[in-house]
C-alpha cells in the first residue's frame, strides 16, 4: 500500500487526467458546431459580427467550444469529484452528496441560461441603442462579443451556486442564518466590488445588472438557511444562546479549511472575531460552548506554578492561572500571532517560537515579551527544548543553542544545514535527538568537540519499506526509550538510542502522529482522529476521546500533577483522569479587539 499522501496525489492526478481528456474531447466535438453556437450567442444583436485579425474568428470559436465542452463535461467532472471525496465521507454524508452534486450542476446550468436569455439581451440592447442614438453604426467584432458573453455567463453560472452553498454551510453548522443577515451590508459591498472587477466594461449599468442578481441570490441563500438550516431543538440549554449553531462531522472538516485560511484573510486582532457566532459542542455535563472560530492551538506549556500557556496559529498567545477556566491575552511585545512552540523554565521564564518572527522571551509570566533572535539565520522556529540550563531551538536551518547567560544563539547545525527541525528531545546522557522534514531522526552528542549530527534510520521504515524521513514529534520515557511520531507513517520506538526502531502503532486508525506524552500511567498519542492510549507498548490501543468535540489534535502536554492538556484545530481541552474524559477550555481564546 502506498503512503497515504502518495495515494491521494495519485488519485488526484488520475481523476484530473480523466477530466482533462473528457473536456478536450467535448471541445473537439463542440468545435464542429462553433458556427451555430456563435449564431445562437448573437441573437440579441441583429447585425453581422466582424473580425479584425486573421486569428480572431478562430479564437472566438475556440472559446465558444471550450464553454460548451465544459458544460457537456459536467457529469464527468462531478462524478470524478464525487469518487475522490466519497472515501472521506461518512455513510450518512454519502447519501446526500450525490443529490447535492446534481443540484449544483443544475444551478450552474440555470445560471448560464438565465444570463443568456435575460441579462445579456438587456445589456447588449442598452449599449447598441446608446450608440445608435448618437448616430454611431454598431460593428461588433466576434472576439470582443464572445469574450463579453462568456465572462457574463461564467460569473452567473457560479453565482447561482451561492444559495446552495450558504444553505449547505448552515446545514452543517459552519454559519447561521442570523450571521448571514447580520453581514448583509458586507455582502452588498462584496457584490458591488465583484461586479466592478469582472464586468467587461466599467459602466454603472452593467455593474448593477450583475450586482443586483448577486444580492438577490444572497437573500435566497438566507431564506434557504432559515428553511433548511440545522435545527437547534433537542440540544442542551446552552444552544439557545443567540447565534448558536451546532456542529457535525462534516461541519468540523469545513471549519478546518475556513479557519486555516482565516489568519491570512483577517489580522489576528480583527474585531470580527468578537462577532462570530457560538458553537454548541456536546461536551460532558452540558459544558462546552466555544467560539465558532476557536483558534488552532499549536503549542501548550505549563509552568511549575501550574500557569498554562497556549500558543495559537494566528490568534496569538494566551495565559491561564486557573487551569484553563479563563484565559487572558499574553502577547504584549510579540510581533507574530502564529505561535508554533512554547517552553517554560523552572524560574518561570517563558520562551515562544513563532512562524515568522523568531523567538521571544518573557521574564514576567507572559505579560511582556522581548525578541531573542541574535545569531539565528532563519526565523521559523518549530521546536524549543530546555535542558541543562540551555535552550535549544529547532529552526528552518537546523538547531541553535542559547547558553544560560548568552546574548545570542550559537549554531549546532553541522550535518543539519538548511533542514527544518520539527522536534527536539534530549537523553540522560546529554545526547540530543532531532526530528526533521526530509532527513528523519538525527543524533548529536552535546559537549563534544567537533561533534556532528548522525542520521538514524535502521528500522524506521513504513509498510512499503520506505524510510520515514518526515518526523513530527519525539518523546522519551524514564527508561530512555525513544518515540518518533511521523507525519503519516505512525509511531516508532527505539530502545537502543535510535540504532534500531520498531513500529508500534499498527492498531491505530490514523497514522498521522501529532503529539506524544509518556508518563507512569501509559503512552498517549494525539492523532488526526483523536487521542489514544496504550499500557503495553503499542500492542493494544484504546481511544480516550470522551468529551473531545474536535479530534484533530495539534499538541498535548502533561502538567506533572496528573492533568493532561490537548490543543486541537479548534480550541483546547483538559483531562483530570488520564484522558478518560475531557472538558473544553476554549472560552476566552479569542484575540483582543483593537
Amino acid at each position: 500500500m502506498l503512503a497515504p499522501l502518495a495515494t491521494h496525489l495519485a488519485a488526484i492526478k488520475r481523476r484530473l487526467l480523466i477530466i482533462g481528456v473528457t473536456i478536450a474531447a467535448a471541445c473537439v466535438m463542440t468545435f464542429l458546431y462553433a458556427g451555430p453556437l456563435i449564431e445562437w450567442f448573437k441573437r440579441p444583436f441583429s447585425d453581422e459580427l466582424i473580425f479584425y485579425g486573421p486569428t480572431e474568428a478562430l479564437f472566438a470559436a475556440i472559446k465558444i467550444s471550450f464553454l460548451a465542452g465544459v458544460v457537456l463535461s459536467l457529469p464527468v467532472i462531478l462524478y470524478q469529484g464525487w469518487k475522490f471525496l466519497e472515501p472521506a465521507l461518512l455513510p450518512r454524508e454519502q447519501r446526500w452528496a450525490v443529490p447535492l452534486f446534481c443540484l449544483a450542476a443544475a444551478f450552474f446550468a440555470l445560471g448560464l441560461v438565465f444570463c443568456n436569455l435575460v441579462i445579456l439581451p438587456l445589456v447588449i440592447k442598452f449599449f447598441v441603442s446608446f450608440g445608435m442614438e448618437r448616430d454611431l453604426t454598431p460593428q461588433l467584432s466576434v472576439g470582443t462579443f464572445v469574450d463579453f458573453n462568456v465572462k457574463f455567463m461564467l460569473v452567473f453560472g457560479f453565482a447561482f451556486e451561492v444559495p446552495l452553498v450558504l444553505t449547505l454551510l448552515t446545514r452543517i453548522g459552519v454559519i447561521s442564518a442570523d450571521m448571514l443577515a447580520r453581514y448583509r451590508k458586507h455582502a452588498v459591498l462584496a457584490a458591488l466590488i465583484v461586479s466592478a472587477i469582472v464586468t467587461p466594461d466599467a459602466t454603472l449599468f452593467t455593474m448593477l445588472l450583475m450586482a443586483v442578481p448577486l444580492m438577490v441570490l444572497y437573500e435566497l441563500g438566507i431564506l434557504g438557511a432559515r428553511l433548511f438550516g440545522r435545527r437547534t431543538t433537542g440540544q442542551p440549554p446552552e444552544a439557545s444562546t443567540p447565534g448558536a449553531v451546532s456542529v457535525g462531522t462534516a461541519g468540523q472538516r469545513v471549519r478546518g479549511v475556513v479557519f486555516c485560511l482565516l489568519p491570512f484573510v483577517f489580522p489576528a486582532s480583527d474585531a470580527l472575531a468578537g462577532d462570530l457566532p457560538q458553537l454548541q459542542t456536546p461536551a460532558p455535563h452540558g459544558r462546552g460552548v466555544v467560539p465558532m472560530f476557536a483558534p488552532s492551538i499549536q503549542a501548550i506549556a505549563v509552568g511549575k506554578d501550574q500557569t498554562v500557556y497556549a500558543g495559537s496559529f494566528g490568534a496569538g498567545l494566551f495565559r491561564s492561572s486557573d487551569r484553563g477556566a479563563t484565559w487572558e491575552s499574553a502577547q504584549h511585545g510579540l510581533r507574530d500571532p502564529f505561535i508554533l512552540c512554547l517552553t517554560v523554565a523552572p524560574d518561570g521564564t517563558v520562551y515562544a517560537g513563532t512562524f515568522r518572527a523568531g523567538i521571544f522571551r518573557s521574564r514576567d509570566r507572559g505579560h511582556t515579551w522581548e525578541a531573542l533572535n541574535a545569531g539565528l539565520k532563519r526565523l521559523e522556529v518549530k521546536s524549543l527544548l530546555l535542558a541543562n540550563s540551555q535552550v535549544y531551538a529547532g529552526t528552518g536551518d537546523g538547531v541553535y543553542v542559547l547558553g544560560e547567560k548568552a546574548a545570542s544563539w550559537s549554531s549546532v547545525t553541522k550535518g543539519l544545514e538548511d533542514t527544518l527541525v520539527h522536534t527536539l528531545v534530549i537523553g540522560a546522557d546529554r545526547t540530543l535527538y532531532a526530528g526533521t522534514s526530509g532527513k528523519g531522526v538525527l543524533r548529536y552528542k552535546t559537549g563534544t568537540a567537533d561533534s556532528k549530527w548522525t542520521r538514524l534510520r535502521e528500522g524506521l521504515v513504513d509498510h512499503e519499506g520506505l524510510i520515514e524521513n518526515f518526523i513530527r514529534v519525539l518523546a522519551m520515557d524514564k527508561e530512555q526509550s525513544l518515540y518518533a511520531g511521523t507525519f503519516d507513517g505512525g509511531l516508532y520506538r527505539s530502545q537502543d538510542k535510535g540504532a534500531t526502531w520498531k513500529h508500534i502503532s499498527r492498531a491505530l486508525p490514523n497514522d498521522s502522529i501529532r503529539a506524544v506524552v509518556v508518563n507512569d500511567r501509559g503512552l498517549f498519542v494525539g492523532t488526526g482522529r483523536g487521542i489514544f492510549k496504550t499500557v503495553d507498548q503499542g500492542r493494544q490501543w484504546m481511544p480516550v476521546n470522551n468529551g473531545l468535540t474536535e479530534l484533530s489534535i495539534q499538541s498535548m502536554v502533561d502538567s506533572g500533577d496528573g492533568t493532561l492538556y490537548a490543543g486541537t484545530n479548534f480550541g483546547a481541552f483538559r483531562s483530570d483522569d488520564d484522558g478518560k474524559s475531557w472538558v473544553g477550555i476554549s472560552a476566552g481564546l479569542t484575540p483582543p479587539a483593537q
